[in-house]
């Protein structure tokens, strides 16, 4: 029977490393090899911490060759590399440059002493004090000498590529990496921000697995996404975030046939003094019509950077850097009906559409607005829950929540519809006298699914016994009914997993 530790680092690992030795392997040898099926890479795996901070290592290819070892390393590194050197018994390689592919986010929390860690344990719990801004949630924590280990590990490796002399993929990593971070070190700041982001780290071991449920992975592109949002309110809590355009004619500038045209067109490239309009300037133009359509600048950046790539002849990605940089400074409101039709002569014999000019003006910002969008009574009010709701949830009165959030009826009801629709909030209502809403955040009917497993140490999935034992434990009043609870339990299962066969009817 495959053990703990055997089961998370096959989850962590993806297929990114064979299944077994090259050589010499005690498993039974099947009709096709699969080590032949797919390039793989190589981990490097350490005895302690000592000998980890000389180097002194192994170089491994396979799980086969990491379970001829479980529990005899103490470190790893679980993002895998294309190769690695092992001479004299010093091993070389894992530098960022020789990245194969990205399994896994590891987050160090260190304490200043085990005594500390082992206080804070008895006060908190922490696998509901790791759940990053509410749906972040960790699929693996490890026991370490002075404090935890949190692994977010990602559902599909993400496998790094070299274009133009750049690995985009770390580029974008390291970005989700440190806001994570960032993120979680405002709820614990034993949080070491200055971590190796795709180093060295703890393996898992029967011996220091605090918590480990593989359901709990994440996509690339949905962290991609959050981090998105996340450097956004980082900006605009600090004030930094550059003046936004509200457009009063004309649409967006993206959803015009002149952007799609531009974007698609490889054959723009640099014209030299006097030779009109080049791929800079294309560039530009491209940028500020993001900008004028409320294109966040790192998902421009990103866009600009794949466009570059596609031309015959591409530019330094710094001075595409530069322009989208420029053009999100706040000095230029859109992209130049001018300019577009510059490059439409240049470079399309005049055939593009060119857009009437429009007139535009910089949104006002919160504090100078009567009204609040939706979408900011939406954060206020998640916001609001998470710092005052219970493990179990809470109960309120309609009155008691539109006082203590200082909106209206009406604001709190589209508040909610938006939450619910993005699966972040659930919302049980009584009616009558004694009525009350009664709210949970996703994170809470986590921490209820982890102290069930940790009670029965069986999967989250094994049918809905669960739920009945939830209801037998709320009184009579507060009891909502099963359709209620299931609705609940199945709205988080399928916040972190599309629904597919791994529970039964129950």
């Amino acid at each position: 029977m495959a053990t703990e530790a055997h089961v998370a680092i096959a989850a962590i690992l993806h297929n990114t490393v064979l299944e077994r030795k090259p050589q010499n392997s005690k498993l039974i040898g099947l009709t096709a090899d699969p080590n032949k099926a797919h390039r793989t890479g190589t981990v490097f795996a350490f005895r302690d911490k000592i000998r980890m901070s000389m180097a002194c290592g192994v170089v491994l290819r396979s799980i086969e060759s990491l379970d001829d070892n479980e529990d005899k390393f103490t470190h790893w590194t679980p993002n895998v590399f294309c190769y690695g050197k092992r001479t004299g018994g010093t091993v070389s390689g894992f530098t960022e440059g020789n990245l194969f592919a990205i399994n896994t986010f590891v987050i160090d929390i260190d304490f200043p002493s085990s005594r500390a860690r082992d206080s804070y344990a008895r006060q908190h719990d922490i696998t509901w004090d790791t759940i990053i801004d509410g749906n972040i949630f960790p699929t693996l924590i490890l026991l370490t000498d002075k404090g935890y280990q949190v692994y977010y590990v990602l559902r599909k490796a993400a496998f790094v590529r070299r274009r133009d002399d750049r690995l985009r993929v770390v580029e974008s990593a390291k970005i989700i990496a440190k806001n994570l971070k960032e993120c979680l070190a405002q709820k614990l700041p034993q949080v070491d921000l200055g971590a190796n982001d795709f180093g060295i780290a703890r393996i898992p071991r029967n011996d220091n697995i605090v918590f480990f449920e593989p359901h709990l992975m994440h996509r690339f592109s949905d962290l991609k996404q959050w981090s998105i949002r996340y450097s956004k309110q980082k900006r605009a809590t600090k004030g930094g975030s550059t003046p936004q355009l509200r457009l009063l004619a004309g649409g967006k500038q993206i959803d015009q046939a002149w952007f799609g045209q531009v974007l698609r067109c490889a054959k723009i490239h640099a014209t030299g003094k006097g030779g009109g309009v080049g791929r800079h300037n294309a560039a530009f133009t491209l940028a500020l019509a993001c900008y004028q359509s409320g294109v966040e600048q790192e998902a421009c950046d990103h866009m600009l950077d794949e466009w570059n790539t596609r031309l015959n002849h591409p530019q330094n990605p710094r001075d595409v850097a530069h322009a989208v940089r420029d053009a999100y400074s706040g000095r230029y409101q859109a992209a130049s009906p001018v300019y577009i039709k510059y490059i439409s002569y240049r470079w399309f014999d005049g055939r593009l559409t060119i857009p009437p000019t429009m007139w535009y003006k910089f949104a006002k910002s919160r504090d100078e607005r009567k009204y609040s969008h939706a979408e900011e009574w939406a954060d206020d009010t998640l916001t609001w829950l998470q710092a005052h709701l219970g493990p179990d949830g809470s109960k309120w009165t309609v009155r008691q929540l539109t006082v203590e959030l200082g909106m209206s009826k009406a604001a709190l009801d589209a508040a909610f519809k938006q939450l619910r629709a993005q699966n972040k909030i659930t919302v049980a209502t009584q009616r009558g006298c004694m009525g009350y809403t009664w709210i949970q955040t996703v994170a809470n009917i986590y921490a209820q699914l982890v102290a069930k497993r940790n009670r029965s140490r069986e999967t989250y999935g094994s049918g809905l016994a669960f739920a009945d034992d939830w209801a037998d434990e709320l009184s009579d009043k507060q009891q909502p009914s099963m359709a209620q609870i299931t609705q609940q339990i199945d709205l988080f299962f399928d916040s972190i997993d599309p629904p597919d066969t791994r529970r039964g009817a129950g």
